[in-house]
């Protein structure tokens, strides 16, 4: 039982993430920029709560610079009519820079930011973690018996007809990248709260195993439920790999890179299934 709570716990960052770029998915718009606004939203949320003192505080201006960044993408696709993959890799690109500065220019290091005591509870973390499976929840309710969800799930396949319905299709498009940064930024948050510090590049990659397991459940919200947890499992499993007599001489970036090797064979055999 521990251990399966252990799974819920670990996979929640992954798990919101994902949810948010399936949103953005069915919008017809990849959201490529989910790994720099994880990682944006953790340094967000260690800035303003090492400053204020408050958690929830600090949870809350993260998610709202994030969401008008969001939004600012999607102003941008419109308006300069671009691509909106370049755009997404623009944004995370620039946030990767704008950390660099800020954290030389609020702490003067680039590297961990951290303090001799924790500035987020554990209680906390735990309810960062139970808020992020309640969301998902929530959405693929929304998906799945709402008027709401089904306009969500046309907007990138089938604009026509919510035009002729009256319904502007550009407001699906904007939340929808609203809602993959707000998403992502809550991630960012979890893994923030769970370590009661920040870390370069805390991501290590969930933005773009959240686009693989959207990719692998073709856009269906339960089958994402179950390709998280089949990637977080790899990585519970592999994590403590090394704990093992035989496994030990084998170097930690090696056992690292194991759920991000099984992700690839997934796609390769579903590519192969395809053909």
């Amino acid at each position: 039982m521990e251990v399966v709570i252990d799974l819920f716990r670990i996979g929640s960052p992954l798990l919101i993430t994902a949810v948010g770029a399936l949103i953005s998915e069915f919008a017809g718009i990849m959201a490529v920029f989910a790994d720099g606004f994880i990682n944006l939203g953790s340094f967000l949320c260690y800035t303003v709560t090492f400053f204020s003192g408050s958690p929830v505080l600090g949870v809350f201006i993260s998610v709202i610079i994030c969401v008008l960044l969001g939004w600012s993408g999607a102003l941008a696709t419109k308006i300069l009519k671009a691509n909106p993959f370049l755009i997404g890799l623009a944004i995370n690109l620039s946030v990767n820079g704008l950390i660099s500065l800020l954290s030389v220019s609020f702490f003067g290091t680039r590297g961990v930011l951290s303090t001799s005591e924790d500035i987020i509870s554990y209680e906390f973390y735990i309810g960062l973690v139970i808020c992020s499976w309640v969301m998902a929840i929530f959405i693929a309710i929304l998906l799945g018996i709402t008027k709401y969800g089904l306009q969500i799930k046309i907007t990138g396949t089938a604009p026509e007809a919510l035009f002729f319905r009256g319904i502007k299709v550009s407001l699906w498009e904007n939340l929808s990248w609203c809602i993959a940064a707000a998403f992502s930024c809550f991630a960012g948050c979890i893994l923030t709260a769970h370590l009661s510090s920040f870390v370069p590049n805390i991501s290590a990659g969930k933005g773009w195993l959240a686009l693989a397991a959207v990719f692998l459940a073709k856009k269906n919200i339960f089958s994402l439920f179950i390709a998280v947890m089949v990637f977080v499992s790899a990585e519970f499993l592999f994590s403590g790999i090394q704990n093992i007599s035989i496994f030990q001489n084998i170097s930690p970036s090696v056992t690292l890179a194991f759920p991000y090797i099984i992700t690839l064979i997934l796609i390769c055999f579903d590519i192969k299934k395809k053909t």
